[in-house]
């Protein structure tokens, strides 16, 4: 009996458990070469020099691992078994290739769902790094039953709340294993190529909201997401990514214990801060 699948999250530079990973990249023959070609060059020349750190001002993949307790993600599926789903245009009419179904979010029966879905985000020690939020949409529940997709898009800038929210970070939490469904990749595109995530249940994925990006057709079994859209402080994502590589350098330097240069903290943490102070929209 073949034992699970493991999560996909392939091809180009993936920040996991606060390290950068790499993964070889899947090609879109169609596209020139642009902004993934530096971007892989980027990371043979990190390798060549013995390091896997993130080029700067690329857009970045955050894989959170463990971001629902399995008590959380049992209740998640558990609500989703018994809610009404309704077609998933409804919060995006416009667009005629999405093919899925969602909990609305002004249905009462989202309110619990997205309450726990919000928490567990917000409990997550890599967040503040990864998205600096300000603000997040109440999450909600989507669903993908075989023959169900939805096809290149670009997350709408502003969301029509009170007061309006902009959407600087996408994020998508995985409620289903990979090994209950086929097809159903995550498809986020960098330049010329494309990278497929498809994640265990409970890990969450945050990426850029400025990306092209496509659910695959399932084609065997459901899949079930949690999604919502983060507000950043720092909207722009070169600055976020340099807030992040401060904080991995402070994180470092303390790992040393007793031997870390507490001049050196100090500095770093100066400098996150009044970089923060900068570039902050608040």
């Amino acid at each position: 009996m073949a034992g699970p699948r493991p999560p996909i999250i392939g091809h180009l530079l993936v920040r996991q458990d606060g390290a950068y990973r790499r993964f070889a990249p899947t090609r879109m023959p169609h596209t020139a070469p642009t902004l993934a070609t530096r971007f892989v060059r980027s990371i043979r020349q990190c390798d060549n020099a013995g390091l896997t750190e993130s080029h700067a001002g690329n857009p970045m993949i955050h894989h959170l691992r463990n971001v629902l307790q399995p008590d959380e993600l049992a209740k998640l599926r558990a609500i989703a078994e018994r809610s009404q789903f309704v077609d998933g245009r409804i919060s995006n009419p416009n667009h005629p290739l999405k093919r899925n179904q969602q909990i609305p979010q002004n249905d009462p029966a989202a309110v619990e769902p997205g309450a726990i879905l919000r928490d567990a985000l917000f409990r997550h020690p890599e967040l503040r790094v990864a998205a600096q939020a300000r603000n997040m949409a109440n999450p909600t529940i989507s669903r993908y039953e075989p023959g169900m997709s939805y096809g290149w898009h670009m997350d709408e800038a502003l969301f029509p709340s009170q007061p309006a929210m902009r959407s600087d970070v996408s994020v998508t939490v995985f409620l289903s294993d990979p090994q209950e469904y086929d097809g159903g990749e995550l498809m986020i595109t960098l330049g010329q190529h494309v990278l497929p995530i498809k994640l265990a249940a409970g890990d969450a994925v945050l990426y850029p909201s400025t990306t092209i990006h496509q659910v695959a057709p399932v084609t065997r079994g459901v899949r079930l997401v949690g999604i919502t859209w983060i507000q950043s402080y720092i909207p722009d994502v070169a600055q976020r990514e340099l807030l992040q590589q401060i904080e991995e350098a402070r994180a470092i330097e303390m790992a040393r214990g007793d031997k870390a240069e507490m001049r050196m903290l100090l500095l770093l943490g100066s400098l996150r801060n009044n970089l923060f102070r900068m570039w902050s929209d608040a």
